[in-house]
C-alpha cells in the first residue's frame, strides 16, 4: 500500500466510498463488538485492499485529472472546496470514460463483489 494523501483521498471518495462502504461498516461493527483489535485485522485488510484497488484504477486510467484533482483540494481549504469544481468534473468525466469499479475481497469470511459504476460517482 501506498502513502495518500488527505487530498488524494478526498478525491477519491466518490469513487471509494460507494465500492467500498459495505466493507467498512463491517469493519466498524466488527470493532465496536470486540475489544480486541485484532479480531478484525482481516476486514480492515479488506477495507484497505477496497480503497488501494480504487487508488489504482485512478492512477492507471486518469492519472492526470486525479492528480489535478487532488492538487486544487490540497491548495484550497474547506471552504474553497467549491474552487475546485472543474477539476472535479472533468475527474469524473475521465472515469465515466475509463473506469468500472470492480473490487472482490480475497482474505475474509465475505465472498461477496462489489461493482459501481462510473455513473454513481457525483
Amino acid at each position: 500500500m501506498s502513502q495518500q494523501l488527505m487530498s488524494e483521498l478526498y478525491a477519491a471518495a466518490p469513487y471509494s466510498q460507494p465500492l467500498c462502504e459495505k466493507y467498512n461498516r463491517t469493519f466498524m461493527t466488527c470493532k465496536a463488538k470486540n475489544p480486541n483489535p485484532a479480531a478484525c485485522i482481516a476486514l480492515g485488510n479488506v477495507v484497505t485492499a477496497c480503497y488501494d484497488s480504487v487508488y489504482d484504477q485512478l492512477l492507471k486510467h486518469c492519472a492526470e485529472t486525479y492528480a489535478k484533482s487532488a492538487y486544487c483540494i490540497d491548495k484550497n481549504t474547506v471552504p474553497g472546496f467549491d474552487d475546485c469544481q472543474k477539476e472535479r468534473d472533468n475527474l469524473a468525466a475521465c472515469v465515466k470514460s475509463n473506469i468500472k469499479f470492480k473490487f472482490t475481497p480475497t482474505s475474509t469470511s465475505t465472498s461477496t463483489t462489489s461493482t459501481t459504476s462510473s455513473s454513481s460517482s457525483q
